[in-house]
């Protein structure tokens, strides 16, 4: 057994679990996550320490509320820690090392590729796993306490490690058929939330709008997602009153049956991976087929026709937009910042187009739901609630695609050998802080409109106040800016990619969480 573990994992794997091990940003994250936990303990039994009385019966039933509701909250932030921080470990791993030009090294060795991308995966997967287990003695409390189910423990600890190999294995896989760390990166968040959440949330509406003979209720959409999501399974594991509805309709094993898939098809994209390895990364063909397609139309001779007088109207629009804003455009900061400058000829951060994908995507699928409620559910775009929904996951795209821009955007021209040739030009450090922010705006700038339209179509549709809507774009725009310099300032600071975004995911975070901390002290 430990010869056939030892020959799949390798020497990679120890080199690997020794540097980690080493490395303070994996300390400062298990402290972190420790004072959170330590935080939510704290504030439940503020929380519940009045409401004691000298009724035993009654102290029981407070006691069990409280054990229940820390068991949930301690439960949910560590799963949505899996999903924070295990692609920030995985994504680049490989990427990176095929960016400074290591991985061809490895080639030279008489490792298998196996080996490397299992052993990669794995010692990022034990660390991760290692942070999950270290949260055991808070649901070791709420146990104690009364009122919550050792069984649910456990469950909800085994679909948080599947989770765990689950995000992981997307991680690595992204990471290999990927140039660039952040664009594996960014197309691991975007992939996951696609099929975890928008496609789910999609088929679940479509499928509760069919008629009633098709035979799909609540519990059978319910349990057909969780055989196949882990956030479904998760959400199942820890409520009582869903699984026993569940149960009821699927047998016992429902959460046993949610392992399967999701576990078969992180072994899938580790075998892909392993494949892959030693292939350059292509770029995403969906759009070169799309341009062969359009260049095969426009040789018809009416749409050739068509198409030069279009492009002659287009040339001379923009032959006079120069000579009409020329004075503006001289006096702008972009003529005077030669990083911004850059940033609008050429996608610095985005070589590949992964991020200009994802915002078109973004665009699409807040389209979908939109016309899907005109069609479905009219009386929806009425709702402040939906409204509310809309804006929620939109700004939260946005600020997330912020994130990971400023984070990796100064430590990235550092790894590349571009900070240095910019030191030693003339540019002052202000405007090369200036001209940074200036590139991330350049590359967010497509997504960030898309929650100002939708707060301008809801404020049509009556959902939304008008005073409301203005009030939350400028709260959200200034604490973008805010997260942005922010992160570009932790860029600046950290070594390493993976150090410069952690650091950069911690301050919106630590700056929610505390805020409705101190809210609810």
């Amino acid at each position: 057994m430990y010869a056939a573990v030892t020959d799949t994992l390798g020497p990679v794997f120890a080199k690997e679990a020794v540097e980690i091990a080493r490395r303070k940003r994996f300390y400062v994250n298990r402290c972190l996550c420790g004072l959170v936990m330590l935080a939510i303990v704290l504030g439940f039994a503020a929380e519940y320490d009045g409401r004691l009385s000298t009724n035993d019966a009654q102290s029981r039933r407070v006691m069990a509320r409280a054990a229940s509701e820390l068991f949930i909250a301690a439960s949910v932030i560590q799963f949505a820690a899996v999903f924070a921080l295990v692609p920030l470990f995985t994504c680049a791993v490989i990427a990176g090392e095929r960016e400074t030009h290591t991985l061809e090294l490895l080639f030279t060795t008489t490792l298998r590729d196996r080996q490397i991308v299992v052993s990669k995966l794995a010692s990022r997967v034990v660390t991760m796993a290692m942070l999950v287990l270290s949260m055991l003695p808070v649901h070791s409390i709420a146990m104690f306490l009364g009122g919550v189910d050792p069984e649910a423990v456990w469950r909800s600890m085994a679909v948080t490690l599947l989770a765990t190999l689950f995000v992981g294995a997307h991680g690595i896989y992204f990471s290999t058929v990927t140039r660039s760390p952040l664009g594996a990166l960014v197309r691991t968040y975007w992939w996951l939330g696609l099929g975890l959440v928008a496609v789910p949330g999609a088929l679940s509406l479509i499928a509760s709008h069919l008629p009633a003979w098709f035979g799909l209720t609540m519990d059978v959409i319910v349990g057909t997602l969780a055989m196949i999501n882990p956030i479904v399974l998760f959400a199942v594991s820890i409520g009582e009153t869903m699984q026993a509805r569940l149960t009821s309709a699927f047998g016992e094993w429902i959460v046993a049956y949610g392992f399967v898939l999701p576990t078969a098809w992180s072994a899938f994209l580790i075998y892909r991976s392993v494949r892959l390895l030693r292939r350059e990364p292509a770029t995403f063909g969906l759009f070169a087929w799309v341009r062969t397609l359009v260049a095969r139309v426009v040789r018809i001779r009416a749409v050739a026709m068509l198409w030069s007088r279009l492009c002659t109207l287009a040339a001379r629009a923009t032959a006079i937009r120069p000579i009409r804003f020329a004075g503006v455009v001289r006096g702008s900061i972009a003529a005077s910042n030669p990083l911004w400058v850059r940033a609008k000829r050429t996608a610095v951060y985005d070589r590949d187009g992964h991020i200009r994908r994802v915002q078109i995507g973004g665009w699409a699928l807040a389209a979908f739901f939109f016309f899907f409620l005109l069609i479905f559910e009219p009386r929806g775009l009425r709702d402040e609630e939906v409204s509310i929904g809309f804006g929620a996951f939109a700004w939260a795209g946005v600020a997330l695609l912020a994130v990971l821009l400023a984070g990796a955007s100064l430590v990235g021209d550092r790894k590349r050998g571009w900070l240095d040739l910019v030191l030693v030009t003339p540019l002052t450090g202000r405007e090369i802080i200036d001209g940074t922010l200036f590139a991330v705006w350049e590359h967010i700038r497509r997504i960030y409109w898309l929650p100002i339209v939708l707060a301008l179509v809801f404020c049509l549709t009556t959902a939304s106040h008008l005073h409301g809507a203005v009030a939350s774009v400028i709260t959200a725009t200034l604490f973008l800016a805010l997260i942005v310099l922010y992160g570009v300032a932790f860029s600046l600071s950290a070594r390493s990619l993976s150090a410069g975004l952690a650091a950069a995911f911690a301050f919106p975070i630590t700056v929610n969480v505390g805020t409705a901390i101190l809210i609810g002290v």
